[in-house]
């Protein structure tokens, strides 16, 4: 096991890791501004992970390795982020996008300020928005949401 002085560091990217191979070394970490994980996933892998509390963090990345995400990896949860302004997650590794999103919000008492979202949605701008009303949105994919969905919401996408 390499050991390093973690608790320098303003600054992390760690890609292909896996949720629970990130929780031992950002709770060492307590200083990071930025933070950029690009997330493994596995089947096995479990569901609910220790809190890490980095309360010096404005900047957060949560994206998978695979271009599909096949699971929705819950790693969103386990941020308790108070100063966080910038998030971009990818859609896809989010079971219930409003609802996870609003929970962490309010869990880590962060007043967000932009919030990117990447990958295919299920969900429409509309509703981002009407949840989401005093963060700046962007998106960089359409969305596609439910076959049944489509006819209904696609107008509500264009505004």
């Amino acid at each position: 096991m390499v050991i390093l002085p973690w608790v320098p560091l303003t600054s992390l990217t760690l890609t292909r890791i896996y949720p629970h191979e990130c929780v031992p070394v950002l709770q060492q970490t307590p200083n990071l501004a930025y933070c950029k994980l690009d997330l493994c996933e596995h089947p096995s892998l479990p569901t609910t992970w220790p809190d890490v509390t980095l309360p010096r963090l404005e900047s957060l990345t949560l994206v998978p390795y695979s271009p599909r995400p096949e699971a929705q990896l819950r790693y969103l949860e386990t941020f308790i982020v108070p100063a966080l302004c910038k998030l971009h997650i990818t859609e896809a590794i989010l079971e219930n996008p409003i609802d996870t999103l609003t929970s962490f919000m309010l869990k880590s008492g962060c007043s967000l300020q932009e919030m990117y979202i990447s990958g295919e949605r299920r969900v429409s701008r509309d509703t981002y928005s009407r949840a989401l009303q005093s963060v700046k949105l962007s998106f960089d994919e359409e969305y596609v949401g439910q076959e049944a969905d489509i006819a209904n919401n696609a107008e509500s996408d264009s505004l």
